[in-house]
């Protein structure tokens, strides 16, 4: 499990840090956290749709808070619980901006069948960073549950 959750750092949130030796590791270990704020057994999500989504943003603190906010928007407009299966990140070349493309797989929302924990509305930049540290890229993240 490549991601904490941070207990003292958001009384009516919730906050996590989180880790992998890519970009890649770290935006999936951030999309598996935020799935599991949401619900207690995330494996038990299976691919049955899949979508495929491509986002950019000004820095790479925007281009992740951009792809959880994804991960959110398909669980309100669509009903439906995502997981990462492919991601791939570009840093930025002629103009400044950093790029993904992802596919997500996941299936919709059962009350009866998933095991809901709490329903997060959106993704903060109360503390929000990306940081390289050392050999690995580390993120925290804080929702507004």
């Amino acid at each position: 499990m490549p991601y904490v959750y941070l207990e003292d750092r958001a009384t009516a949130d919730a906050a996590f840090r989180a880790w992998g030796t890519t970009l890649e590791e770290l935006f999936k270990s951030c999309a598996d956290a935020l799935l599991a704020v949401m619900v207690s057994d995330p494996e038990h999500i299976h691919p049955v749709e899949e979508k495929i989504v491509k986002l950019q943003g000004d820095s790479l603190e925007l281009l992740l808070h951009n792809f959880l906010q994804e991960i959110l928007y398909f669980k309100d407009a669509h009903q439906l619980f995502v997981k990462v299966k492919d991601i791939r990140i570009e840093p930025p070349k002629d103009e400044p901006i950093w790029s993904l493309q992802a596919t997500f797989s996941g299936e919709l929302i059962e009350l009866h069948r998933d095991n809901l924990l709490a329903d997060v509305k959106g993704v903060t930049f109360h503390d929000f960073s990306v940081e390289r540290i050392d050999n690995r890229w580390e993120a925290v993240v804080i929702v507004d549950v």
